[in-house]
């Protein structure tokens, strides 16, 4: 979905932005057939090229855990693609997702906040357990994913998930909402050009009139 924001005044120009959602296969269907995450993520590659100063999001559930950064990432440059707020540790799907958002510069804004546990993960399983009256236990995983341009963490003011996203009665959905505010009034701030300083040459008049 491509979008324009018209700009509040007419000597600025307007926001142009590609939003796409998606939805990428699960760990053991990319295993048993790595040709299907393979195909998703060239698609999901095309989606995003866009002109250079378009802004893009992308949301979904990535069926990918990132887990928690660690040290060897932030050493390797990761810190411009995860924040320091994952949940777990990375799995396969996590590594092509990650790989994914270092070859076109893009963040996971939703591991970039501080929140309790419950506003970070994104969805809630089941597994088997016999010690409980059920058989079976809760787990909680971030899987699903607000993707940006790394460039653009400085329009991020918070991303987060919200529980309790039952559509009706007789829609269920495991997963929470993820979403991201931004402040699009900061934009100027991408487009600034770095001044080159040059240092002030200084002569001696005295020494060059002697060799004269």
């Amino acid at each position: 979905l491509d979008l324009t924001l018209p700009a509040k005044t007419a000597y600025k120009s307007p926001c142009h932005m590609r939003i796409v959602n998606c939805y990428s296969p699960t760990l053991p269907r990319s295993i048993q057939n790595p040709a299907i995450i393979e195909q998703f993520y060239d698609e999901l590659t095309v989606s995003v090229e866009v002109p250079s100063r378009y802004e893009v999001f992308v949301t979904g559930d990535f069926n990918a855990k990132l887990g928690k950064r660690t040290l060897s990432d932030v050493e390797n440059g990761y810190s411009e693609n995860m924040g320091r707020f994952g949940v777990g540790r990375r799995n396969e799907n996590g590594e092509r997702l990650l790989n994914f958002l270092i070859s076109n510069k893009m963040f996971a804004a939703n591991t970039g906040f501080r929140h309790s546990s419950r506003h970070i993960t994104t969805r809630t399983g089941t597994i088997r357990d016999l010690r409980s009256r059920d058989g079976t236990r809760r787990y909680y995983s971030q899987i699903d994913y607000v993707l940006c341009k790394s460039r653009s963490k400085v329009l991020l003011q918070d991303s987060r998930a919200y529980a309790g996203s039952k559509l009706n009665a007789a829609f269920y959905t495991d997963h929470k909402i993820v979403c991201a505010r931004l402040n699009f009034s900061q934009r100027s701030k991408l487009y600034k050009k770095k001044l080159l300083c040059c240092k002030e040459v200084q002569y001696n008049s005295v020494s060059l009139q002697q060799s004269s």
